[in-house]
C-alpha cells in the first residue's frame, strides 16, 4: 500500500474564494469555492491488477464551488477529457440484497409508468438490470446507452433490449420513458441531456433523474461521496430548477435510498424559464461553509483512530470499495487499514486507485479477524453486520458517513 499518500494532497480547506467559470446548469459566473481535496483519483471505480499499476493511476484536482445563483455545487477543475470508461471499471451494487430490494422497488415503480408495447430509454443503463426488468415488468421494449457496455441487441426473459455506444447511432427514438440514474452528476454540459430528452420524450413521454442527494454530504458528513467523476452535487431545489431551466415541469421530487439519492419525475412544461432560486443559494452556501469548517476534524479523527489501531497492532477493516471506500482510503488512507472488502466478486484480488489497498471478500476477515469494521455506507449496516456475526467475527462494527 502507498501509505497515506499525504504529499499527493493539496490543502483541505481554503478561504472562500471566487472560481473562475460558469454554473453548469444557470451560466451564472458566481461560483464561489470552499473546498479543496487536492489531487484525488481520477475513476474511483476503476480497479487495478497489481499495487504498483493502482499506486500509479491517473489524479486530478478536486474543488468544490457553489453557485450563489441557483445553488448548484460543482468542481469548477473538472477536465472531461481526463475521464475514460473502460474494461478497469467496476461499480455493480447487485451482489448487495439490500441494494437489490432498493432496485426492484424502483423497477416496479418505473415499470408503472410505461405502456404495454411502449418504449423506455436509459442514460447511463450499466449492463440493462434495472432497464430489462421495467421493461420485463411492462411489457416494454428498451434502449440502452452506456459507453461502458457493449453495443448490440439482447433478449433477456424475453425482453427485447438494444445497447448503443451513442444515442445518435440509433436514429430518432420517441419514448414513452427516458431514465437517467446516477448519469447527470458525471456532465460537465448537463443542459444537453434536457435538449435531447425533450426531442424524445415529445408532450406524452416522462423523465426520470436520479442523482446522488448533495443534503447527505451537506448535512450528514458525507464528504466520501466526493469523487472526480462527479462534477455537480444537486440538492432537491437545484435539481428542480435545473429541469425547469430546460423546459420540464416537475411532477415529484423525493430524496430515497436513505437520504443518499434524489428522484425527479417531470414532464415537457411549456418552456417557462424559472427565477432563479437565490434564497436556496445562500442556504446551500451556508451549508457549504460549515462542511468546510468541520471537515479538517472530521479527517483528522479518522486518521488518529487508524494510528491508534496500528500502534495497538490490531487491524482495521474498510468495508465497501466503491467510490465511498476509495475516497477514504486516499484521503485517510495508512497501512492501519488491514482490509478493503467487498462483496462483489469481481472486485476481488483487485486494488483501488492509488492508494493501492487490495480488495478481499468477507471471507477474508475470518482467517484474519481485524478489531474494527468501517462500514463505508451506513445503508449496509444491518446487513454486514449479519454476515460479519454469522462468520464469528467479535469486531466494533463502526458506520462512517
Amino acid at each position: 500500500m502507498s501509505g497515506d499518500n499525504e504529499t499527493q494532497r493539496g490543502a483541505l480547506i481554503t478561504d472562500p474564494s471566487r472560481s473562475s467559470g460558469c454554473c453548469p446548469a444557470c451560466g451564472s459566473s458566481r461560483l464561489v469555492s470552499y473546498l479543496d481535496l487536492g489531487s484525488v483519483p481520477v475513476q474511483a471505480n476503476e480497479f487495478w491488477p497489481d499495487e504498483e499499476s493502482a499506486t500509479a493511476a491517473d489524479q486530478a484536482p478536486f474543488e468544490l464551488a457553489v453557485c450563489q445563483n441557483c445553488g448548484l455545487l460543482s468542481n469548477p477543475a473538472f477536465d472531461p477529457e481526463v475521464i475514460t470508461y473502460d474494461g478497469q471499471y467496476e461499480a455493480s451494487l447487485y451482489f448487495s440484497p439490500t441494494f437489490v430490494a432498493y432496485a426492484d422497488e424502483l423497477a416496479g415503480h418505473l415499470a408503472g409508468k410505461l405502456p404495454s408495447g411502449g418504449t423506455m430509454v436509459e442514460r447511463g443503463a450499466g449492463n440493462g438490470d434495472v432497464l430489462g426488468d421495467v421493461c420485463r415488468r411492462a411489457g416494454a421494449s428498451g434502449v440502452a446507452f452506456d459507453p461502458s457496455y457493449a453495443a448490440g441487441a439482447t433478449h433477456r426473459d424475453g425482453v427485447d433490449l438494444r445497447f448503443v455506444g451513442s444515442l445518435d447511432d440509433v436514429g430518432p427514438i420517441e419514448a414513452d420513458l427516458l431514465a437517467a440514474r446516477h448519469v447527470v452528476e458525471h456532465l460537465h454540459e448537463p443542459t444537453g441531456l434536457l435538449a435531447s430528452a425533450t426531442k424524445m420524450l415529445a408532450s406524452r413521454g416522462e423523465l426520470y433523474i436520479e442523482v446522488p442527494d448533495a443534503s447527505f454530504t451537506l448535512d450528514q458528513g458525507g464528504v466520501w461521496d466526493l469523487i472526480y467523476p462527479h462534477v455537480l452535487y444537486f440538492t432537491a431545489p437545484t435539481l428542480a430548477h435545473f429541469a425547469q431551466l430546460g423546459g420540464f415541469a416537475v411532477d415529484r421530487g423525493e430524496s430515497t435510498f436513505g437520504g443518499q439519492f434524489l428522484a425527479l419525475e417531470a414532464r415537457p412544461g411549456n418552456g417557462s424559464t424559472p427565477e432563479a432560486p437565490i434564497a436556496h443559494a445562500a442556504d446551500v452556501e451556508a451549508r457549504l461553509a460549515r462542511l468546510a469548517a468541520t471537515i479538517e476534524d472530521r479527517f483528522d479523527h479518522w486518521r488518529t483512530t487508524l494510528a491508534e489501531h496500528r500502534t495497538a497492532g490490531s487491524g482495521v477493516a474498510v468495508w465497501g470499495a466503491g467510490s465511498k471506500g476509495v475516497t477514504f482510503c486516499h484521503l485517510i488512507g495508512g497501512d492501519a487499514i488491514s482490509h478493503v472488502v467487498d462483496v462483489n466478486p469481481r472486485k476481488h484480488g483487485r486494488h483501488l486507485p492509488v492508494s493501492g489497498h487490495e480488495v478481499v471478500g468477507p471471507e477474508a476477515l475470518a482467517e484474519d479477524p481485524p478489531a474494527l469494521i468501517l462500514v463505508k455506507n451506513p445503508n449496509y449496516e444491518a446487513e454486514i453486520t449479519e454476515s460479519v456475526r454469522n462468520a464469528g467475527i467479535d469486531a466494533d462494527i463502526v458506520a462512517v458517513s
